[in-house]
């Protein structure tokens, strides 16, 4: 892995920061206007009532890794956070 991408209003948290320094990842900042143009398996009503998108973690990795990148971990949600990984 090379970046750690999420919407912008959760970039700049400690915890988002302190996990990219710890294992040398580029924090990765996007707006939702930019993250709700992506065709994702997972969509949430929930998520998009809340921050303006369908989609956070799979968006946001399939932003971050560029052009023709896929999912390669489908959102997957842990107490307190969800993750992606898109390549």
């Amino acid at each position: 892995m090379r970046a750690l991408a999420t919407i912008d209003r959760r970039a700049a948290e400690d915890g988002v920061r302190a996990l990219a320094t710890a294992y040398g990842w580029e924090v990765v900042s996007l707006a939702a206007a930019e993250l709700v143009g992506y065709d994702v398996p997972t969509p949430s009503e929930t998520v998009a009532d809340a921050v303006g998108t369908p989609s956070v973690a799979e968006a946001a990795a399939l932003a971050a890794a560029g052009g023709r990148a896929v999912l390669i971990l489908p959102k997957t949600t842990f107490p307190g956070i969800t993750v992606a990984v898109a390549g």
